[in-house]
């Protein structure tokens, strides 16, 4: 059982139109599932980092997503 799990996703998600909601709702799954591990794990979520194969629109949905997961994770 790792010690710190990190999670870096994003940009498959962004290009493939995946919203918020469902990303959000597999990262409370996530959460349920470390909350249950029998050893102590923290959960370490990463920013996703600028997409230089993105558009103006998915760029702006990375940043609105990077605001988000640091609510999520407040």
């Amino acid at each position: 059982m790792p010690l710190v799990l990190i999670v870096g996703a994003g940009v498959n998600d962004v290009s493939n139109a995946v919203s918020w909601n469902d990303v959000a709702g597999f990262m409370d799954d996530l959460k349920t599932l470390v909350d249950a591990a029998s050893k102590p794990v923290k959960l370490a979520v990463a920013e996703i980092l600028p997409w230089t194969n993105g558009n103006d629109a998915q760029a702006a949905t990375i940043r609105t997503w990077n605001a988000s997961y640091a609510t999520w994770c407040a």
